[in-house]
């Protein structure tokens, strides 16, 4: 559909209780204040109130719409935010040595490094969440900021009225860095032993491991946000006025490291028994014992960001096996 054609995802058409969108507009509700123990600024929105756009439509090339809900802007964050395919860097190299043990063996070792480099542009953080790790689609502008006055980007305010708020970031860019690295090693001898060559064996370890670190910017701290609407400190009227310091108060930087694990020995051993019409009879034993881990926390123990997913994975576990196999060319066919 394109830009004309309306199939993309605005993200604001038009405002709604439950929605966790808005546009880098801020658009405002009359509400009535909620208590809570959480110290984010709530309320429940006046019967009847109608939406009202807080800036100005036009900064940000933004559309105005009014209807009878109120006025909002509405914005095409596919066409603005959008990415089709996110900034890639790789590279890598593997070295490869083998030497000859006797006239019936060779050794060998390798080495593999490989390094994965992704940036990827994120759409604009909205203020509003449905409880991932908190619940802020209440959140408001308070009548009164935390020194006593009268909260100046309240519309609402001197109506004894809180101020809903819709709104989306767009003065703090939103990206996901991940940087991977992966280390490998694996060495080992094959040969032939016995006084026809008969016998076989092969003996080989791995050792690799990725280590993957995160960076996240442009998402929200709940004290920090908290704190600039309390305070008052973060200008949604005219963002362009913010300054970094407050910016990055709302939005620290979070890293994250995570790594994977694992190494192995295996061993086999193989003997050719007698002839069969279409070849040798063969038989083969084998054993493998592999230790696998992950470590990936949780990017947010305090879950004190908002939209960042509270997951974990850690854990390890050993892997033993035994095999064996019979190779009988009975027919030459």
């Amino acid at each position: 559909g394109g830009y004309t054609g309306r199939n993309g995802n605005f993200g604001f058409t038009p405002p709604s209780a439950t929605s966790t969108s808005g546009a880098t507009v801020a658009v405002v509700r009359p509400a009535t204040p909620t208590a809570n123990s959480s110290g984010i600024p709530f309320g429940t929105a006046v019967p009847g109130g109608l939406f009202q756009v807080l800036g100005n439509c036009a900064q940000d090339n933004t559309i105005l719409h009014t209807t009878s809900a109120g006025s909002y802007c509405e914005q095409d964050l596919i066409n603005r935010y959008g990415v089709i395919q996110p900034r890639q860097t790789r590279f890598g190299g593997t070295a490869r040595f083998t030497v000859n043990v006797g006239s019936k063996a060779q050794a060998y070792l390798t080495a593999n490094f490989y390094q994965s480099k992704v940036f990827i542009d994120g759409t604009p953080q909205s203020i509003r969440s449905n409880g991932n790790p908190v619940e802020t689609r209440g959140i408001s502008l308070p009548v009164f900021l935390s020194n006593g006055q009268l909260n100046p980007q309240n519309p609402f305010a001197a109506a004894g009225q809180a101020a809903l708020i819709y709104y989306r970031f767009g003065d703090i860019p939103s990206n996901l860095t991940n940087l991977s690295r992966t280390y490998r090693i694996a060495a080992g001898i094959d040969g032939k032993f016995g006084a026809d060559d008969s016998w076989g064996y092969s003996v080989g370890a791995t050792y690799s491991r990725t280590d993957l670190e995160q960076t996240r910017r442009g998402f929200l701290n709940i004290a920090g946000l908290t704190k600039a609407i309390n305070d008052g400190t973060y200008n949604f009227v005219n963002p362009s006025l913010n300054t970094q310091a407050v910016r990055n108060q709302i939005s620290p930087v979070l890293q994250t490291r995570a790594n994977s694990e694992l190494w192995q020995v295996q061993a086999t051993l193989t003997k050719e028994l007698f002839q069969l019409p279409g070849g040798p009879l063969q038989v083969g034993v084998g054993a493998q014992e592999r230790y696998e881990a992950q470590y990936d926390p949780n990017p947010v123990p305090l879950r004190d960001f908002i939209t960042v997913n509270p997951f974990s994975a850690v854990g390890n576990r050993y892997v033993s096996a035994a095999f064996f196999e019979l190779n009988a060319p009975i027919l030459k066919q």
